[in-house]
Formats: C-alpha cells, sequence, structure tokens
C-alpha cells in the first residue's frame, strides 16, 4: 500500500510543486516505483498481481496518451475555439 499509493502520490505533489515540473512529466516519474516494483514481483515470485498489472497497463497506455497529446497540443489549441464550419460559423460541419 505504501509504495503503491502514498509514495507516488508524494513523489509527484513534490515534483510538481517544489520542482514545478509538468504534471505530465511528474505522473510519469511519480509511477515508476509501482510499475517496477510489479515487475519484479512478477519476475521473481512468478505470480500476477492482477491489480498491479492492470494499474501498470494504464500508466503505460495514460503516458503514451499524455506524451503524444502534448506533442500535438500546439496544433490543436489554436484551433479550439473556432467554429467547425468557416465558411458559415456554425459548430456543425456543413
Amino acid at each position: 500500500m505504501l509504495v503503491d499509493v502514498v509514495i507516488p502520490v508524494a513523489v509527484f505533489y513534490v515534483l510538481s510543486n517544489a520542482f514545478h515540473m509538468s504534471a505530465i512529466a511528474a505522473g510519469l516519474i511519480s509511477g515508476v516505483v509501482p510499475a517496477i516494483r510489479t515487475i519484479v514481483t512478477i519476475v521473481t515470485k512468478r505470480t500476477v498481481d492482477v491489480l498491479g498489472l492492470v494499474m501498470l497497463t494504464l500508466f503505460v497506455v495514460g503516458g503514451v496518451v499524455s506524451v503524444s497529446k502534448a506533442t500535438r497540443g500546439s496544433s490543436t489549441r489554436r484551433t479550439a475555439g473556432s467554429p467547425a464550419c468557416s465558411a458559415c460559423g456554425s459548430w456543425r460541419p456543413c
């Protein structure tokens, strides 16, 4: 419980508040300890911690999505407030 919940939350808040890291970077770094623990448990004990494996999968998928959205953010942010159709100004595509 301590390794899987308390330490990642503490690391996230320390990195994001004290070191002014972005939420994406702090989230990725704070998830490393539980990820390593899950992988070590699978390798050494040869048992699968289902919750740990689900969290590891969500961590990896969330990290990939966050990083891919962050790199595309500059192009989508420019058009976020514009109507869907520039010809008529409606929010529906024409």
